[in-house]
Parts: structure tokens; sequence; C-alpha cells
């Protein structure tokens, strides 16, 4: 791009006071700034016009996709493959489809009396898992709960013992000292000698 700075901009202004004449510069520079407001306008339109054709272009790509995907075959198999892409899912149906035939089926046999080859055992013994994990959680929570109270108390403890030795009166001064909110001119006027 053009990259005028100020000393060149300076010696263009130089230059055409020189050739131009200062009677005529005002004349001449409005006409070049209606040059560049066409200059910018066309660029604008260009690079709107460009970003049109892009939009259009990146539209016509998602309707293809669209069209693509639509089509009955490929729309149940982009789901299953979304939804299940290992296949899990669709062998449990039919697991469960099979298990619901059996148990409605009418052969002499009642349902509830027929072992079914489904019987969720795992499931029992996932029951049983999750009231152990439950179990262990409260045991956690409870010893959380007995080491944030004894630490509570040590801190309660702490603040006792210095607030003991805060209010201790030292050895080194007697006893009989008053302090200096005690002392009244009164007073000090009592214990000095006359």
């Amino acid at each position: 791009m053009l990259d005028f700075g100020w000393q060149e901009l300076f010696i263009i202004g130089i230059l055409a006071i020189i050739v131009i004449g200062p009677k005529d510069l005002p004349r001449v520079l409005k006409t070049v700034m209606q040059w560049v407001r066409k200059v910018r306008r066309m660029a604008r339109e260009f690079q709107s016009g460009v970003d049109e054709m892009v939009r259009e272009a990146e539209l016509d790509d998602i309707r293809q996709d669209l069209k693509k995907i639509s089509s009955t075959g490929d729309l149940k198999k982009t789901i299953s493959d979304t939804i299940d892409p290992t296949g899990e899912l669709d062998s449990i149906r039919k697991d469960m489809d099979r298990t619901a035939k059996d148990a409605t089926r009418d052969d002499g046999k009642d349902a509830e009396e027929e072992e079914s080859p489904f019987k969720n055992k795992s499931g029992d013994e996932l029951r049983a898992l999750i009231e152990k994990e439950k179990q262990k959680k409260a045991m956690l929570e409870a010893e959380e709960e007995r080491t944030r109270v004894e630490a509570e108390a040590a801190q309660k403890k702490e603040q006792a013992e210095a607030l003991k030795t805060e209010d201790a009166p030292d050895a080194s001064q007697p006893a009989e000292k008053a302090t200096a909110k005690d002392e009244t001119p009164e007073a000090t006027k009592e214990k000095q000698p006359s």
C-alpha cells in the first residue's frame, strides 16, 4: 500500500503550492477529494460484491449438504452414526425387543415363571456398589467434619492461650503500679511527697 509519512506529505504540499499556486489550490484539493471518494466507493462496492459471492457459495455448499443428508437412507444412517457410532445401543435395543417378545408370547407359560436370560444380575451388583460408594462418601464427609471441628477447637485453644499470655502481669513490674488511665491528677498529688 501507499505509505505516506508527514515528511512526504509536507513535500507534496510545498510542490503543490509551487506548481498549482495558492489561488487554484482549494479547487484542485476539492477535485482530488472527489476522486478519492469515488475510488473508496468503488472499493466498497467491489468488497461487498465479493462478500456476497462468498455468502452465496457458502449457502450453496450448505444446501448441497442438506440435500445429501435429507435422502431417507442417509438421514437415518447419519443420525444413528452420530448417536451410536459403535452400534452398542442397537444391540441393546434388539435384546430388549427379544426379551419383550419372549415375555408377551403366549405358549402356555406365565411370563413371570419364565426366567429371562437378561436377568439383571449386574444391576444388583451395581446397586450394591452404589450403596458402598454412598457409605464411603458419608464416612469421608464425617471425617472431614471431624477434622474441621478439631481444627476449630485447636484454633480457639490457641487464641485463649494467647489472650492469657497478654493478660498475665509481668513479674518485673510491681502489681501496685497503676496504669496511665487509672491515675488522676488528685492521685498523683497524693503520691508525691510535699
